[in-house]
């Protein structure tokens, strides 16, 4: 007598790998989200040429690609004593999903969820960063599009010595766009407070709402630096783009904190 498979469900798969995943901090409901992050994802990154393979290859980007960003939140999270939780948005992403699909890849927005970022303690004595305040979560909130725009760079570098492949192009497009859409200052502001419980439940936090209003400074140079080195990386070398993106951040950066002071003085 055949023996009848259990049926199928995210949660049982979830749980199946999930002390693969312990060691970066994933629990089983954390894997479900982000398997329902990537398939979505998947689909709007390989709706412009659709295909079985190509879905496949978009489908790996998108997992490697969006898994790591948010697992870098909580390596980060580990040096102030606090945690990440992904929480993904179903919500906005049908609209990311009906978005990608009618424009065919050409708008791709790869945040449908966020990062909460939580900690044991308010008070934490002895410690380095004895506060979580909103400074310390700006910078955990960098490291992110921080990783996106060197994945970015990683694989225009492989394009320009192995042509135009399909899992690189992938990895390129997809980390331009999460590195761009993640530092958009969304969903700290809300027209009333009648709306805010309504946008929060369909608006994820992005990471740029975090970092501007916990570290405006912060803010300014990682806004410049990721929009400079992806813009710059068509025309010259990764490093030579890095470079001129490091050096004109910085200048940027100077120039904000001297009208900033002005303007408080």
């Amino acid at each position: 007598m055949a023996v009848k498979s259990p049926p199928f469900s995210w949660e049982a798969l979830a749980k199946k790998y999930e002390p693969l995943t312990k060691g970066v901090g994933l629990d089983s409901k954390e894997i479900k989200e982000l398997l329902y992050a990537t398939l979505i994802l998947g689909v709007v990154l390989s709706s412009g040429n659709w295909g079985l393979v190509q879905f496949i290859v978009a489908t790996f980007v998108v997992f490697f690609s969006y898994t790591l960003h948010h697992v870098s939140y909580k390596w980060h999270a580990k040096r102030y004593n606090a945690y990440t939780k992904y929480e993904f948005c179903w919500r906005f992403a049908l609209l990311v999903f009906l978005i990608g699909i009618f424009s065919e890849a050409r708008v791709i927005i790869p945040v449908v969820g966020g990062a909460a970022i939580m900690t044991p303690r308010l008070y934490r004595p002895g410690r380095a960063f004895p506060f979580l305040g909103p400074k310390e979560r700006a910078r955990i909130m960098a490291i992110g599009p921080l990783i996106s725009v060197f994945l970015a760079l990683f694989a225009r570098a492989l394009i320009g010595v192995f042509g135009n492949n399909l899992l690189l192009v992938d990895l390129f497009r997809f980390n331009v766009w999460l590195a761009a859409i993640s530092m958009l200052p969304l969903t700290m502001v809300y027209p009333s407070e009648r709306f805010r419980k309504y946008l929060e439940a369909i608006i994820p936090t992005f990471p740029g709402a975090m970092i501007l209003f916990g570290d405006k400074s912060l803010y300014v140079f990682l806004l410049s630096f990721v929009f400079i080195s992806l813009a710059l990386v068509n025309y010259v070398s990764i490093l030579t783009s890095i470079l001129i993106a490091i050096i004109l951040a910085l200048l940027i950066w100077i120039e904000f904190f001297r009208r900033f002071k002005e303007s408080i003085f």
